[in-house]
């Protein structure tokens, strides 16, 4: 069943600029009317930025802190039994990538997200769905520029779930990004995964070493 989802959606009522993100990334931008608004300029940037971090990147290794952590089990046991969502932000290596801060942030899932997406996704609420916004991403890719740093993966929840990612985290993965997920049973969090795209869109569980 098609479980989880990121999308990201920025709705245009006059320029109609829809875009479906996944961590830090654009994966696709239907433009009509829209060529010459800001926003789609910030989206394109995003996506050289993604690409960027896929050539960089060739280790399936990510290093971060027990605070990083506590800070994702934290925001995914406080969400409960919504999905939590946030950005991770960090530094780029052939060796991997290490994290230098993991930032919470709101799932705005709603029935105007929802109606993007056909079938039973339409259906599903926060519990099984998470919307990072677009300002959100966007705004957090210029001030990652500014610290000469990058958006290196997303991180989200699995309410009463394993860590597992669903076809639906594959399909709209970028391969280059970590994808972080945090199991929560009965409001506590337990098993924590990453996963990396590997060169046939499959995902692959990412080694995560704890740094001081």
């Amino acid at each position: 069943m098609l479980r989880y989802l990121l999308c990201v959606r920025a709705a245009c009522r006059r320029q109609m600029l829809r875009v479906a993100c996944f961590p830090g990334g654009v994966r696709q931008a239907f433009l009509r009317n829209a060529a010459q608004t800001p926003a789609v300029f910030a989206s394109i940037r995003i996506k050289q930025e993604l690409l960027e971090v896929a050539k960089i990147t060739n280790a399936d290794m990510i290093e971060l802190s027990q605070e990083h952590l506590q800070t994702i089990r934290t925001h995914a046991e406080s969400t409960y039994p919504d999905e939590c969502c946030g950005i991770i932000l960090g530094y780029l290596a052939n060796e991997g990538k290490t994290v230098v801060e993991v930032m919470p942030t709101e799932n705005a899932w709603n029935t105007e997200a929802a109606a993007e997406f056909p079938g039973e996704r339409t259906t599903e609420s926060k519990r099984r769905q998470y919307t990072i916004a677009p300002e959100v991403m966007l705004k957090t890719q210029r001030e990652a520029r500014d610290r000469s740093l990058n958006i290196i993966g997303i991180f989200h929840s699995h309410p009463d779930h394993p860590a597992i990612p669903s076809e639906c985290d594959r399909l709209y993965a970028w391969q280059g990004y970590s994808y972080i997920i945090v199991s929560v049973q009965n409001g506590k969090a337990g098993e924590l995964k990453s996963w990396s795209l590997d060169d046939t869109h499959q995902f692959q569980a990412e080694e995560i070493e704890n740094i001081k």
